[in-house]
């Protein structure tokens, strides 16, 4: 029939119509295909550059582990030639030390000759080998390291300036300091090199030595009630000053104890105890 006929055209026109929308949804979902197989080429591309970068990199990094490489090995032959030569240096000051000796065993052999043939000149007489100067060295203590270390100083100083040196340690005992320089005074020291364990005791050492003819010189601490040949020390006003720097820096106000050390060794920490109430003065500082 008629009405049948119309229904089904109608049927037919929706038919085409949805197609014609999923071809055209079709189209679209192949545009966004086409974007995306674009946007994979491009990102493979750059992956690829990015791999050339690195391999690149890589290669540069091959290099340069290769030059420090060679650097440390042509620094560990240096270093080998450099032990060699010391090696050779260390040869040379030996034989030069043992010729230096058989210079001496043979000047010795010389003046023994010398001497059995002066016996029959009339008239010769040998001069007289001059004997080395003794100095004798007074230690308060030495359980310091310090004094251990600037004993040693001294001691190969005076040796090879070619003197003797006679060492004696007091124990921190002043009365024990007298005797031992009467001791090292009678074993022909000519000089007396004195730490001394009491300001004032020290005294002593100095009257006795002088009776002896012998000069004393004080290290480190004043000896008081006498007439010194010679002090020698540091700058104890200077050392005042850095104790109150330190102190301002670390505590710029408040009350401050100063532990001055022994009484019988006292003239050096007089130094710095009035040196630091002058500096206490001029910075400010409360007491």
């Amino acid at each position: 029939s008629a009405s049948e006929v119309d229904e089904r055209t109608q049927l037919i026109k929706t038919a085409m119509k949805e197609q014609e929308d999923s071809s055209e949804y079709l189209k679209e979902r192949a545009e966004k295909m086409r974007e995306l197989t674009e946007r994979v080429k491009n990102a493979t591309k750059e992956q690829a550059e990015s791999s050339q970068q690195v391999s690149r990199a890589v290669e540069e990094v091959n290099a340069t582990v290769e030059v420090i490489r060679n650097a440390t090995l042509s620094q560990s032959y240096a270093t080998g030639e450099i032990i060699k030569a010391m090696i050779q240096v260390k040869k040379a000051s030996d034989l030069i030390a043992i010729s230096v000796e058989n210079v001496e065993n043979t000047a010795v052999s010389v003046l023994n000759q010398s001497l059995i043939l002066s016996v029959g000149i009339k008239g010769f007489e040998l001069p007289a080998l001059k004997p080395k100067f003794k100095i004798g060295l007074l230690l308060d203590k030495l359980r310091e390291e310090r004094w251990k270390r600037e004993k040693e100083i001294f001691r190969k100083r005076c040796e090879r300036l070619g003197a003797e040196v006679l060492e004696a340690v007091a124990e921190g005992n002043p009365e024990l300091q007298i005797k031992q320089a009467e001791q090292l005074i009678k074993q022909g020291a000519q000089m007396l090199v004195i730490i001394a364990s009491d300001a004032n005791q020290a005294g002593e050492v100095v009257e006795l030595a002088h009776k002896s003819g012998v000069k004393v010189i004080a290290y480190d601490r004043l000896i008081k009630n006498c007439e010194l040949d010679l002090f020698i020390t540091y700058a104890y006003d200077q050392t005042g000053r850095r104790m109150v720097e330190y102190a301002l820096r670390r505590k710029p106000e408040g009350n401050y104890f100063l532990l001055l050390g022994s009484e019988r060794t006292r003239t050096q920490s007089g130094f710095a105890r009035d040196s630091a109430r002058l500096w206490s003065l001029q910075f400010g500082a409360k007491r």
